[in-house]
């Protein structure tokens, strides 16, 4: 399974998520709106830095719709709470599915279960919340990302050199595995104790009953 990392120049959790894509050599891609528009101002740096694309409208939801349709999964970083959580699975609805990660809690593991369960999804948007909301967010989403790309990077590897791999699990055990491990989760998120800021593998189906 190659990964492809697609986001903004949204300070914070995208910003994050292309650092990690960068360092560990995922490929990588995104939009931003014409003139490298971003809330408060422009980032031409970061649309210069990463090669990102620029929509032909000043419009920032423009730049989302097309990066939420060309995803397999959206990986929000932040809570389900936010207007921004809600604005994103507007755009993904009947499309694709949308997974919270809490990023206070070193939850490269759930990531990476949710990559399993979805039955391999490959280009995943990751957004979520700014750094001048949320403090921090862009280095916590840049770290896990790191672990699950250079994972994911290390199992690439393997199947490409087997006589130099250790034994692998079979796809169908690691998806039992990555099950086993997401339902626990949902249950320890439910005793108010677990990594994910209520998130489920089909968090779709809830969206009903946001305001």
């Amino acid at each position: 399974m190659n990964l492809h990392i697609i986001a903004g120049g949204m300070s914070g959790a995208e910003e994050g998520a292309l650092d990690a894509a960068s360092d560990i050599g995922t490929s990588y891609s995104g939009w931003m709106a014409s003139g490298y528009r971003v809330l408060g101002g422009t980032r031409k740096d970061i649309g210069m830095t990463y090669g990102l694309e620029q929509t032909t409208s000043a419009n920032l939801s423009d730049r989302t719709r097309l990066m939420v349709h060309e995803a397999d999964l959206v990986l929000f970083f932040g809570k389900e709470k936010l207007r921004w959580f809600r604005t994103v699975s507007s755009y993904a609805e009947g499309h694709c599915p949308v997974e919270t990660v809490n990023p206070d809690y070193d939850c490269a593991d759930w990531v990476a279960a949710i990559l399993i369960a979805t039955h391999g999804a490959q280009n995943i948007f990751v957004t979520g919340d700014r750094d001048d909301r949320r403090p921090g967010i862009k280095e916590k989403t840049k770290a896990i990302m790191l672990k699950v790309l250079n994972e994911q990077a290390k199992q690439r590897s393997s199947s490409e050199n087997p006589e130099s791999a250790e034994t692998v699990s079979p796809l169908p055990e690691m998806r039992g595995q990555a099950m086993a491990e997401v339902h626990r989760i949902q249950r320890a998120i439910k005793d108010g104790s677990a990594p994910g800021e209520g998130s489920t593998l089909h968090s779709q189906q809830r969206r009903q009953d946001l305001p």
